[in-house]
């Protein structure tokens, strides 16, 4: 999304015609920054489509829009071929990879002691001894990690963006993305003692600034009334954008102040009772009337639900899509009109559920409410988010006992620690409470109690994972820096994933017996010497390897298996039951392939081009892809 991102070559569709909305986005671009359209890769974008032969005049607003086109097929797959949308989590991979070059700060030696000189200022009024005394005990391991933490806050608050605005919940036109990317990485986090966000500089330690998924929708609303993207109440236009953000319109005020207004704006206006559960549902059918969508986005305004659908133009654009739901408690004035739950629909499916605690997920007395609803609107696209308010309710329960010192059960270990599979939420992020009570908790004890473990036995950091004789490590290992299996030896068992994703041959490689998330292993060409875990929680990558010949592959897959390169399917035994798809996408004949009775997610086989001896699984939960069939005869 900036304007420096990396040279590329998008494949896609062929470029549609721009709407009178995104070149009126385009000219706003151009009007706040007049040297993009001359920039570097504007220029080159240009170059490209005129390169094969299409028309780009010189006008700065058409220059800048297919350039954002671009820019579009470069960061999603929508529209894209299967083949784009199957590599697509890789490349995005790789974008954030180029991001984090381009914008983390303040890792140089100079900044990181400044950090640790200002922790143990705080240190000391807090009672922990005198700054000079704290940083005497500072040495080369401390400077290291706190190196390496300055690192992953401000990549992870980074990726936040990424993933948010590359989503297929974040509809606004590209041009606004733009302007947002552009700005964030020129922010820190907010202070709440200055009130404002700061700017960036090389020696910036701070994160990027939290998204305000709420407050976007309404700068977005407000910008494009502001300038003319959207039309005016024509009956109410002085009510049309909130008075205090008009102003700072006017003064063409920075990014940051507008931000924070907006973020103001959506925040509570009213100490509502949120301990009334008592409500009713609305629906808002579906339909592109602008006047619906308004009064969807409207009943949202000042209850700080974080909600995107807030702002008109992303009401409009969900509206269009399918019915919208919004569970309404009662306010102090007796009137349903608190906002708490909300259900998106996707045509005839439910598209997401969101609630008003942080980061979207659901208050706990309302799953039941949810669920019910659920169950109604689209019994079978409910089930996946059965399980959902089953973890959510489960962990309300440990989080009150928790916070009153009430003693866990096993069981609640079990569940707390995702030793029998992930918590799942209806939040964009992982439920903070997880994270909460485990750092609460001696985790080593509790794993040790659920195990029947000792201590020793249990690793929590990196280096204790390596150093032999583990049998159980406490989250993920990303050891994608390693080029050979030489001297390496892992835990016998990993509650997270493990990216060994450089490795180009298993010789020495000896896996856990168990990994709960994914297993990287998408350098290795050849299956000679591996040995798999037996069971694999999340997905397995092994899309280098062209032949299966010497391939164990775990009788329990949670995720995806991903084996594109395989060109036959002699020798490969699949398991019986994939929890999510399989891609098998270089296969061109189906024959000695037995494929598993149920897929959880998407088949790709599309390099198919006859379907003689194909038996398909009872069960697939998502797409199947057969591109390439030139008949259905045998199918």
């Amino acid at each position: 999304m900036p304007e420096q991102f990396p040279d590329q070559n998008p494949q896609g569709p062929s470029t549609p015609s721009p709407s009178k909305e995104e070149l009126a986005g385009a000219g706003l671009l151009h009007a706040k920054y007049s040297d993009l359209q001359k920039s570097p890769v504007v220029e080159h974008s240009v170059e490209q489509r005129r390169h094969k032969t299409e028309r780009i005049p010189n006008e700065p607003a058409l220059r800048i829009e297919a350039w954002l086109q671009d820019l579009e097929r470069i960061h999603t797959s929508r529209g894209a071929s299967p083949e784009r949308q199957e590599a697509q989590p890789k490349v995005l991979e790789r974008i954030k990879e180029s991001y984090h070059r381009a914008y983390i700060t303040g890792t140089d030696d100079k900044s990181v002691g400044r950090k640790l000189h200002h922790e143990a200022q705080i240190a000391q009024n807090q009672g922990h001894g005198l700054t000079e005394d704290i940083m005497r005990r500072v040495n080369h391991e401390v400077i290291e990690q706190t190196r390496q933490t300055i690192r992953q806050d401000q990549e992870q608050s980074l990726d936040r963006w990424v993933d948010y605005l590359t989503s297929d919940d974040a509809t606004y036109p590209m041009w606004f993305k733009y302007y947002l990317f552009r700005n964030i990485t020129k922010l820190a986090q907010f202070d709440k003692e200055a009130g404002e966000f700061p700017k960036r500089s090389k020696s910036t330690t701070a994160p990027f600034p939290d998204i305000n998924r709420e407050a976007l929708a309404y700068m977005e609303d407000s910008l494009a009334k502001h300038y003319g993207l959207r039309q005016l109440d024509p009956n109410h236009p002085e009510a049309e954008i909130d008075p205090a953000m008009k102003a700072l319109l006017d003064k063409d005020s920075n990014f940051a102040s507008l931000y924070q207004r907006t973020i103001d704006y959506a925040a509570p206006k009213t100490a509502e009772n949120l301990a009334v559960t008592d409500g009713e549902w609305v629906k808002f059918d579906q339909t592109d009337d602008p006047e619906q969508a308004k009064e969807l986005a409207h009943s949202l305004h000042g209850y700080g639900t974080g909600w995107c659908t807030a702002g008109e133009g992303m009401a409009a654009s969900q509206l269009s899509a399918g019915d919208f739901y919004v569970y309404y408690s009662k306010s102090e004035d007796g009137q349903y009109t608190v906002p708490r739950v909300a259900i998106r629909m996707d045509g005839g499916g439910i598209g997401e559920i969101r609630g008003i605690e942080a980061d979207q997920n659901m208050e706990g007395p309302l799953l039941p409410i949810a669920e019910a609803k659920m169950n109604e609107v689209d019994p079978q696209g409910a089930e996946p988010y059965k399980k959902k308010s089953a973890d959510m309710q489960k962990l309300t329960d440990i989080y009150i006992r928790h916070t009153a010192s009430a003693e866990l059960t096993n069981q609640d270990l079990r569940f707390l620690y995702e030793l029998d599979g992930r918590i799942e939420g209806f939040g964009y992020e992982r439920d903070p409470r997880i994270e909460q009570i485990v750092a609460d908790r001696d985790n080593k004890a509790d794993l040790s109690l659920v195990l029947g473990v000792a201590e020793a036995k249990i690793s929590i950091t990196e280096e204790e994972a390596l150093s032999g004789g583990i049998l159980y490590h406490h989250g993920g290992l990303d050891l994608h820096s390693l080029t050979s299996a030489e001297g390496l030896t892992l835990p016998t068992t990993i509650g997270g994933g493990l990216n060994l994703d450089r490795l180009t041959s298993a010789e020495g490689l000896t896996l856990p017996n168990s990994i709960g998330g994914d297993l990287d292993l998408h350098g290795l060409t050849s299956a000679e010497g591996l040995t798999l875990p037996t069971t694999i929680g999340g997905d397995l990558d092994l899309h280098g390897l062209t032949s299966a010949e010497g391939l164990t592959l775990p009788t329990t897959i949670g995720g995806d298996l991903w084996l594109n390169s395989l060109t036959s399917a002699k020798d490969l035994t699949l398991p019986t039951t994939i929890g999510g798809g399989l891609s098998l996408n270089s296969l061109t004949t189906a024959e000695g392939l037995t494929l598993p009775t149920t897929i959880g997610g998407d088949l790709w086989l599309e390099s198919l081009t006859t379907a003689e001896g194909l038996t398909l699984p009872t069960t697939i939960g998502g797409d199947l892809w057969f591109i390439s069939l030139e008949s259905a005869e045998d199918l």
